[in-house]
């Protein structure tokens, strides 16, 4: 347990350092609003998707395969269950609140913090299978996620399939079944420009966190509430889950690792696009990351234990 701890604090420090940064951009006239609009947008249109190329660029082996859909399905029944508990459990007289808070909740830093736990823990397999979860998340975030942050007029089927997220993700699925690999210069840039996803992200959280109340947010209740069920209920529940049904432990643990992350930046970087109460979603990824030192620690010790 204390080696699960350090490993996360780890980081969860180098994440919240990269915020801190955001914020003294910000403070000094580094950074502005404008700035970090658009690049929510490259995170969003350009790196993430090169993100998912990238890690998808290995040899086909039919155990991996259905470890990954496995893991696929699992991250999946858990953001749709996740998506009920919500819209039962959370709700607040003002909508936009309503909906970042619902929307912080739902949605996992499956592709940061998790990833780094998972290749610490499990090494490039444990990756892989992180992959599979981050797959499920696109799916879920840029259908759902769209249709909760937005409005129906921001859904379109056309640009819900057409995603950077979901079109990453079918690219990647197809490079590894065909055991296809791209060019080096290809792969090298897809890379470069996945090795951004992590900096740019918490720059714009730690940008927008500048004049935030985070004090405030702590005697918010129903910030809290939403907090809680990220942090604690969700991966609680993801565990009984997982140990009713005895399934591969690795897989297992890896999604119990995903399940229990903070709030993702990409919340924040939607919540921006669609006019979202971004400030909001900024504090609670910002607050979580902190918690999740400890939260994240204590269900993969007792995941690890359990599964």
């Amino acid at each position: 347990m204390v080696e699960n701890m350090l490993v996360v604090s780890e980081q969860v420090i180098i994440l919240f350092l990269l915020a801190v940064l955001g914020y003294f951009c910000q403070r000094w006239n580094l950074l502005s609003n404008e700035t970090t609009d658009g690049l929510a947008k490259l995170s969003l249109y350009v790196v993430a998707p090169c993100l998912m190329i990238s890690s998808f660029q290995r040899e086909f082996d039919p155990l991996l395969f259905h470890n990954f859909m496995l893991a696929a399905g699992l991250m999946l029944a858990v953001l749709v269950g996740t998506i009920l508990l919500t819209r039962i459990t959370i709700s607040d007289p003002d909508e936009r609140r309503k909906k970042v808070l619902r929307a912080t909740a739902i949605f996992p830093n499956c592709g940061m913090i998790s990833l780094a736990l998972e290749y610490a823990l499990y090494g490039a397999d444990g990756v892989f299978y992180g992959v599979a979860c981050v797959a499920a998340f696109n799916l879920v975030f840029w259908t759902y996620g769209i249709l909760l942050l937005g409005t129906k007029k921001d859904w379109k089927l056309s640009t819900t399939l057409l995603n950077p997220g979901i079109v990453g993700t079918v690219v990647g699925l197809v490079l590894f079944a065909t055991s296809f690999s791209l060019p080096s210069v290809v792969t090298g840039v897809c890379d470069h420009i996945a090795n951004m996803n992590t900096p740019i992200c918490m720059l714009v959280i730690g940008q927008r966190m500048y004049g935030c109340k985070i004090k405030a947010l702590l005697t918010d209740r129903p910030a809290l509430w939403s907090m809680f069920q990220r942090l604690l209920m969700v991966p609680l529940l993801t565990i009984l889950l997982l140990w009713i049904f005895r399934l591969d432990t690795m897989v297992a643990v890896v999604c119990v690792i995903a399940a229990s992350a903070p709030a993702a930046a990409a919340n924040t970087m939607l919540a921006i696009q669609l006019k979202q109460d971004s400030v909001l979603s900024a504090q609670i990824v910002s607050v979580e990351t902190l918690f999740s030192m400890f939260t994240m620690s204590l269900m993969v010790a007792l995941a690890k234990t359990i599964l």
